[in-house]
Protein backbone atom coordinates (compact mmCIF):
# COMPACT_ATOMS: atom_id res chain seq x y z
CA UNK A 1 0.00 0.00 0.00
CA UNK A 2 2.78 2.42 0.90
CA UNK A 3 4.57 1.82 -2.39
CA UNK A 4 1.32 2.58 -4.21
CA UNK A 5 0.90 5.81 -2.26
CA UNK A 6 4.43 6.85 -3.27
CA UNK A 7 3.30 6.96 -6.89
CA UNK A 8 0.86 9.78 -6.13
CA UNK A 9 1.83 13.33 -7.06
CA UNK A 10 1.99 14.45 -3.43
CA UNK A 11 3.20 11.10 -2.13
CA UNK A 12 1.94 9.46 1.08
CA UNK A 13 0.39 11.75 3.72
CA UNK A 14 2.80 12.74 6.53
CA UNK A 15 0.88 10.71 9.12
CA UNK A 16 1.20 7.61 6.92
CA UNK A 17 4.95 8.22 6.58
CA UNK A 18 5.28 8.51 10.34
CA UNK A 19 3.34 5.31 10.91
CA UNK A 20 5.37 3.43 8.28
CA UNK A 21 8.65 4.65 9.81
CA UNK A 22 7.69 2.85 13.03
CA UNK A 23 6.98 -0.44 11.29
CA UNK A 24 8.97 -3.60 11.99
CA UNK A 25 9.52 -4.16 8.25
CA UNK A 26 12.94 -2.69 7.47
CA UNK A 27 12.41 -1.80 3.75
CA UNK A 28 9.23 0.08 4.66
CA UNK A 29 10.99 1.97 7.47
CA UNK A 30 13.85 2.86 5.13
CA UNK A 31 11.52 4.25 2.46
CA UNK A 32 9.39 6.16 4.96
CA UNK A 33 12.38 7.82 6.66
CA UNK A 34 13.73 9.06 3.33
CA UNK A 35 10.27 10.39 2.36
CA UNK A 36 9.52 12.02 5.70
CA UNK A 37 12.82 13.86 5.84
CA UNK A 38 11.72 16.19 3.05
CA UNK A 39 8.71 17.29 5.14
CA UNK A 40 9.56 17.07 8.83
CA UNK A 41 13.25 17.24 9.69
CA UNK A 42 12.90 16.98 13.46
CA UNK A 43 10.37 14.13 13.40
CA UNK A 44 12.57 12.21 10.96
CA UNK A 45 15.56 12.68 13.26
CA UNK A 46 13.58 11.32 16.21
CA UNK A 47 12.35 8.25 14.31
CA UNK A 48 15.73 7.57 12.68
CA UNK A 49 17.52 7.69 16.03
CA UNK A 50 14.97 5.24 17.43
CA UNK A 51 15.53 2.92 14.46
CA UNK A 52 19.31 3.16 14.85
CA UNK A 53 19.03 2.07 18.47
CA UNK A 54 16.92 -0.95 17.61
CA UNK A 55 18.44 -4.42 17.69
CA UNK A 56 20.70 -5.13 14.68
CA UNK A 57 19.05 -3.20 11.82
CA UNK A 58 19.37 -5.06 8.48
CA UNK A 59 21.43 -3.65 5.62
CA UNK A 60 18.48 -1.96 3.87
CA UNK A 61 17.78 0.07 6.97
CA UNK A 62 21.47 0.68 7.70
CA UNK A 63 21.92 2.36 4.32
CA UNK A 64 18.84 4.53 4.85
CA UNK A 65 20.07 5.55 8.29
CA UNK A 66 23.44 6.53 6.82
CA UNK A 67 21.64 8.75 4.31
CA UNK A 68 19.16 10.29 6.75
CA UNK A 69 21.21 10.69 9.92
CA UNK A 70 24.36 11.44 7.93
CA UNK A 71 22.48 14.19 6.15
CA UNK A 72 21.27 15.63 9.47
CA UNK A 73 24.82 15.45 10.76
CA UNK A 74 24.50 16.60 14.37
CA UNK A 75 26.22 15.13 17.43
CA UNK A 76 23.56 12.55 18.34
CA UNK A 77 23.12 11.44 14.73
CA UNK A 78 26.83 10.83 14.30
CA UNK A 79 27.13 9.00 17.61
CA UNK A 80 24.19 6.76 16.71
CA UNK A 81 25.69 5.91 13.32
CA UNK A 82 29.10 5.10 14.75
CA UNK A 83 27.46 2.71 17.20
CA UNK A 84 25.85 0.62 14.46
CA UNK A 85 28.55 -2.07 14.28
CA UNK A 86 29.54 -1.17 10.70
CA UNK A 87 31.29 -4.48 10.11
CA UNK A 88 27.93 -6.20 9.58
CA UNK A 89 27.54 -4.74 6.08
CA UNK A 90 30.15 -4.28 3.37
CA UNK A 91 28.08 -1.49 1.80
CA UNK A 92 27.29 0.42 4.96
CA UNK A 93 30.81 1.53 5.86
CA UNK A 94 31.63 3.31 2.55
CA UNK A 95 28.16 4.89 2.51
CA UNK A 96 28.65 6.09 6.08
CA UNK A 97 32.06 7.61 5.32
CA UNK A 98 30.66 9.33 2.23
CA UNK A 99 27.80 10.92 4.16
CA UNK A 100 29.80 11.91 7.23
CA UNK A 101 32.59 13.45 5.13
CA UNK A 102 30.31 16.46 4.57
CA UNK A 103 29.57 16.94 8.30
CA UNK A 104 30.67 20.30 9.71
CA UNK A 105 28.53 20.60 12.86
CA UNK A 106 30.88 21.29 15.83
CA UNK A 107 29.13 18.73 18.01
CA UNK A 108 29.38 16.10 15.28
CA UNK A 109 33.10 16.75 14.85
CA UNK A 110 33.56 16.39 18.61
CA UNK A 111 31.80 13.01 18.42
CA UNK A 112 34.17 11.91 15.65
CA UNK A 113 37.19 13.04 17.66
CA UNK A 114 36.00 10.97 20.62
CA UNK A 115 35.49 7.99 18.28
CA UNK A 116 39.20 8.10 17.36
CA UNK A 117 39.82 6.43 20.70
CA UNK A 118 36.87 4.02 20.55
CA UNK A 119 37.28 0.43 21.69
CA UNK A 120 36.02 -0.91 18.35
CA UNK A 121 38.93 -0.72 15.83
CA UNK A 122 36.53 -0.39 12.89
CA UNK A 123 34.92 2.63 14.53
CA UNK A 124 38.35 4.20 14.96
CA UNK A 125 39.12 3.67 11.27
CA UNK A 126 35.83 5.18 10.14
CA UNK A 127 36.27 8.22 12.39
CA UNK A 128 39.82 8.74 11.11
CA UNK A 129 38.78 8.46 7.46
CA UNK A 130 35.99 10.98 7.93
CA UNK A 131 38.19 13.40 9.86
CA UNK A 132 40.63 13.37 6.96
CA UNK A 133 38.02 15.45 5.12
CA UNK A 134 37.91 18.05 7.90
CA UNK A 135 41.23 19.98 7.74
CA UNK A 136 40.97 21.91 10.98
CA UNK A 137 43.98 22.59 13.18
CA UNK A 138 42.43 20.89 16.22
CA UNK A 139 41.53 17.85 14.12
CA UNK A 140 45.09 17.63 12.80
CA UNK A 141 46.45 17.74 16.34
CA UNK A 142 43.97 15.12 17.53
CA UNK A 143 45.03 12.77 14.72
CA UNK A 144 48.69 13.23 15.61
CA UNK A 145 48.04 12.49 19.30
CA UNK A 146 45.91 9.44 18.54
CA UNK A 147 48.46 8.01 16.09
CA UNK A 148 51.06 8.05 18.85
CA UNK A 149 48.63 6.48 21.33
CA UNK A 150 47.21 3.99 18.82
CA UNK A 151 47.54 0.30 19.79
CA UNK A 152 50.27 -1.47 17.83
CA UNK A 153 47.95 -4.43 17.32
CA UNK A 154 45.72 -2.29 15.05
CA UNK A 155 47.95 -1.40 12.07
CA UNK A 156 44.94 -0.77 9.84
CA UNK A 157 43.71 1.87 12.26
CA UNK A 158 47.11 3.55 12.35
CA UNK A 159 47.26 3.47 8.56
CA UNK A 160 43.82 5.08 8.32
CA UNK A 161 44.89 7.87 10.67
CA UNK A 162 48.09 8.47 8.72
CA UNK A 163 46.09 8.71 5.49
CA UNK A 164 43.72 11.17 7.14
CA UNK A 165 46.61 13.23 8.45
CA UNK A 166 48.15 13.35 4.98
CA UNK A 167 44.89 14.69 3.52
CA UNK A 168 45.25 17.74 5.76
CA UNK A 169 48.55 18.44 4.03
CA UNK A 170 49.94 20.68 6.75
CA UNK A 171 53.61 21.02 7.81
CA UNK A 172 52.63 19.69 11.25
CA UNK A 173 51.88 16.32 9.65
CA UNK A 174 55.35 15.83 8.17
CA UNK A 175 57.31 14.74 11.30
CA UNK A 176 54.74 12.07 12.16
CA UNK A 177 54.56 10.80 8.58
CA UNK A 178 58.35 10.66 8.38
CA UNK A 179 58.56 8.76 11.66
CA UNK A 180 56.22 6.00 10.48
CA UNK A 181 57.65 5.98 6.96
CA UNK A 182 61.01 5.09 8.49
CA UNK A 183 59.97 2.79 11.30
CA UNK A 184 56.51 1.51 10.47
CA UNK A 185 55.75 -1.91 9.00
CA UNK A 186 53.46 -3.16 6.24
CA UNK A 187 50.31 -1.13 5.72
CA UNK A 188 51.43 1.50 8.25
CA UNK A 189 54.65 2.23 6.39
CA UNK A 190 52.92 2.29 3.01
CA UNK A 191 50.31 4.73 4.29
CA UNK A 192 53.03 7.01 5.70
CA UNK A 193 55.10 6.94 2.50
CA UNK A 194 52.10 7.62 0.27
CA UNK A 195 51.01 10.27 2.75
CA UNK A 196 54.32 12.07 2.38
CA UNK A 197 53.92 12.06 -1.39
CA UNK A 198 50.38 13.39 -1.01
CA UNK A 199 51.53 16.26 1.22
CA UNK A 200 53.93 17.24 -1.55
CA UNK A 201 57.62 17.26 -2.22
CA UNK A 202 57.85 21.02 -2.05
CA UNK A 203 58.82 20.31 1.55
CA UNK A 204 62.60 19.74 1.57
CA UNK A 205 62.28 17.12 4.34
CA UNK A 206 59.99 14.99 2.18
CA UNK A 207 62.13 15.43 -0.91
CA UNK A 208 65.25 14.37 1.00
CA UNK A 209 63.46 11.30 2.36
CA UNK A 210 62.45 10.09 -1.10
CA UNK A 211 65.88 10.80 -2.55
CA UNK A 212 67.30 8.49 0.11
CA UNK A 213 64.65 5.82 -0.42
CA UNK A 214 65.40 5.71 -4.14
CA UNK A 215 68.88 4.53 -3.10
CA UNK A 216 67.67 2.19 -0.35
CA UNK A 217 69.23 -1.23 0.14
CA UNK A 218 65.80 -2.86 0.27
CA UNK A 219 64.31 -3.32 -3.18
CA UNK A 220 60.79 -3.17 -1.69
CA UNK A 221 61.57 0.29 -0.29
CA UNK A 222 62.77 1.42 -3.70
CA UNK A 223 59.59 0.21 -5.39
CA UNK A 224 57.42 2.05 -2.87
CA UNK A 225 59.48 5.24 -3.29
CA UNK A 226 59.39 5.00 -7.09
CA UNK A 227 55.63 4.56 -7.08
CA UNK A 228 55.19 7.58 -4.82
CA UNK A 229 57.64 9.70 -6.84
CA UNK A 230 55.73 8.92 -10.01
CA UNK A 231 52.36 9.71 -8.45
CA UNK A 232 53.74 13.01 -7.14
CA UNK A 233 55.34 13.75 -10.55
CA UNK A 234 58.46 14.98 -8.74
CA UNK A 235 60.77 15.92 -11.62
CA UNK A 236 63.62 16.95 -9.31
CA UNK A 237 64.20 13.25 -8.58
CA UNK A 238 64.47 12.27 -12.26
CA UNK A 239 68.18 11.39 -12.03
CA UNK A 240 67.63 9.06 -9.07
CA UNK A 241 64.69 7.41 -10.82
CA UNK A 242 66.80 6.78 -13.94
CA UNK A 243 69.52 5.09 -11.87
CA UNK A 244 66.98 2.48 -10.80
CA UNK A 245 66.65 1.29 -14.40
CA UNK A 246 69.92 -0.58 -13.78
CA UNK A 247 68.77 -2.38 -10.63
CA UNK A 248 69.12 -6.16 -10.49
CA UNK A 249 65.48 -6.66 -9.46
CA UNK A 250 62.99 -6.54 -12.33
CA UNK A 251 60.36 -5.16 -9.92
CA UNK A 252 62.51 -2.08 -9.27
CA UNK A 253 63.20 -1.57 -12.97
CA UNK A 254 59.49 -1.87 -13.72
CA UNK A 255 58.61 0.71 -11.05
CA UNK A 256 61.28 3.06 -12.45
CA UNK A 257 59.90 2.71 -15.98
CA UNK A 258 56.38 3.48 -14.82
CA UNK A 259 57.56 6.42 -12.70
CA UNK A 260 59.39 7.95 -15.69
CA UNK A 261 56.21 7.73 -17.70
CA UNK A 262 54.30 9.59 -14.99
CA UNK A 263 56.89 12.37 -14.69
CA UNK A 264 55.85 13.48 -18.21
CA UNK A 265 59.02 15.32 -19.13
CA UNK A 266 61.11 15.19 -22.29
CA UNK A 267 64.22 14.19 -20.32
CA UNK A 268 62.60 10.84 -19.44
CA UNK A 269 62.47 9.69 -23.08
CA UNK A 270 66.18 9.00 -23.85
CA UNK A 271 66.79 6.76 -20.79
CA UNK A 272 63.66 4.78 -21.57
CA UNK A 273 64.79 4.23 -25.18
CA UNK A 274 68.28 3.25 -24.02
CA UNK A 275 66.78 0.85 -21.48
CA UNK A 276 65.28 -1.21 -24.31
CA UNK A 277 68.82 -2.23 -25.28
CA UNK A 278 69.41 -3.96 -21.93
CA UNK A 279 66.00 -5.04 -20.65
CA UNK A 280 65.12 -8.69 -21.31
CA UNK A 281 62.07 -9.03 -19.05
CA UNK A 282 58.99 -9.09 -21.34
CA UNK A 283 56.63 -7.31 -18.95
CA UNK A 284 59.21 -4.57 -18.41
CA UNK A 285 59.71 -4.09 -22.15
CA UNK A 286 55.95 -3.83 -22.47
CA UNK A 287 55.93 -1.17 -19.73
CA UNK A 288 58.69 0.77 -21.50
CA UNK A 289 56.63 0.74 -24.69
CA UNK A 290 53.58 1.98 -22.76
CA UNK A 291 55.52 4.77 -21.02
CA UNK A 292 57.10 5.92 -24.30
CA UNK A 293 53.71 5.91 -25.96
CA UNK A 294 52.28 8.02 -23.13
CA UNK A 295 55.16 10.49 -23.44
CA UNK A 296 55.26 10.73 -27.24
CA UNK A 297 52.02 9.45 -28.73
CA UNK A 298 54.13 7.16 -30.93
CA UNK A 299 53.40 3.42 -31.05
CA UNK A 300 56.72 1.77 -31.88
CA UNK A 301 56.35 -0.88 -29.21
CA UNK A 302 59.70 -2.22 -27.91
CA UNK A 303 61.72 -1.80 -31.12
CA UNK A 304 64.81 0.01 -29.79
CA UNK A 305 66.23 0.75 -33.25
CA UNK A 306 62.99 2.37 -34.40
CA UNK A 307 62.75 4.45 -31.24
CA UNK A 308 66.38 5.63 -31.55
CA UNK A 309 65.83 6.61 -35.18
CA UNK A 310 62.59 8.41 -34.38
CA UNK A 311 64.14 10.30 -31.44
CA UNK A 312 67.15 11.36 -33.50
CA UNK A 313 64.81 12.96 -36.02
CA UNK A 314 62.35 14.50 -33.54
CA UNK A 315 64.34 15.40 -30.41
CA UNK A 316 64.89 19.04 -31.36
CA UNK A 317 61.84 21.07 -30.46
CA UNK A 318 59.88 18.05 -29.16
CA UNK A 319 57.23 18.84 -26.55
CA UNK A 320 55.56 16.13 -24.47
CA UNK A 321 51.85 16.17 -25.36
CA UNK A 322 49.39 17.01 -22.61
CA UNK A 323 47.57 13.76 -23.30
CA UNK A 324 47.45 10.95 -25.87
CA UNK A 325 44.77 8.60 -27.09
CA UNK A 326 44.47 5.29 -25.20
CA UNK A 327 47.07 2.74 -26.25
CA UNK A 328 45.68 0.44 -28.97
CA UNK A 329 44.73 -3.05 -27.79
CA UNK A 330 47.26 -4.64 -30.15
CA UNK A 331 50.73 -3.18 -30.53
CA UNK A 332 52.11 -2.28 -33.92
CA UNK A 333 55.20 -4.46 -33.59
CA UNK A 334 57.02 -6.83 -31.30
CA UNK A 335 55.84 -10.25 -30.19
CA UNK A 336 52.73 -10.68 -28.08
CA UNK A 337 51.06 -13.71 -26.57
CA UNK A 338 47.80 -14.43 -24.83
CA UNK A 339 45.87 -17.21 -23.16
CA UNK A 340 42.10 -17.16 -23.77
CA UNK A 341 42.23 -13.38 -24.17
CA UNK A 342 44.46 -12.81 -21.12
CA UNK A 343 47.68 -11.00 -22.16
CA UNK A 344 50.91 -12.76 -21.21
CA UNK A 345 53.80 -10.43 -20.37
CA UNK A 346 56.39 -12.71 -18.83
CA UNK A 347 58.86 -15.42 -19.74
CA UNK A 348 58.12 -17.30 -16.51
CA UNK A 349 54.64 -18.76 -16.87
CA UNK A 350 52.76 -21.70 -15.40
CA UNK A 351 49.37 -22.74 -16.80
CA UNK A 352 47.25 -24.97 -14.56
CA UNK A 353 44.44 -26.75 -16.42
CA UNK A 354 41.77 -28.68 -14.52
CA UNK A 355 40.47 -31.49 -16.73
CA UNK A 356 38.82 -33.49 -13.97
CA UNK A 357 35.27 -34.71 -14.34
CA UNK A 358 33.98 -32.18 -11.82
CA UNK A 359 34.63 -29.38 -14.31
CA UNK A 360 31.88 -30.67 -16.59
CA UNK A 361 29.34 -31.44 -13.88
CA UNK A 362 26.03 -29.58 -13.55
CA UNK A 363 25.00 -28.03 -10.27
CA UNK A 364 21.47 -26.92 -9.37
CA UNK A 365 20.91 -24.09 -6.92
CA UNK A 366 17.39 -23.95 -5.51
CA UNK A 367 15.58 -20.86 -4.28
CA UNK A 368 11.88 -20.57 -3.38
CA UNK A 369 11.12 -19.16 -6.83
CA UNK A 370 13.76 -20.35 -9.33
CA UNK A 371 16.46 -22.85 -10.18
CA UNK A 372 19.82 -21.93 -11.74
CA UNK A 373 21.80 -24.63 -13.53
CA UNK A 374 25.52 -24.15 -14.34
Amino acid sequence: VYLALRTLVDGPPPEVMTHAAQSTYAPLVAAALRDLRTLDHERTRELALAAARSAKPPETLLLALADVLGGIGDRESVRALLALQPGRSSRFEPRLVERLAAVRDPGAIDALLVALGAENPRTRRIAATVLGHIPREDVTQALIEQIVAQPKKDPEGTAAMLKALARHGTPAAVPVLLRYAKSGQGAVRQAAVRGLAAVGMEDSRIRAYFAGQLRARSWEDRVLALDATGEAAEVSLLTEVVKNLRHARWQVRLAAVEALGKLRVKEAIPPLIHHLLDEDEPRNRDAVAASLYGLTGMNLYDEAAKWRHWWKENEDGFVVPISVEPLPSSHGGGTTAGFYGIPVRSNRIIFVLDQSGSMSASFTYETPSLSLIH
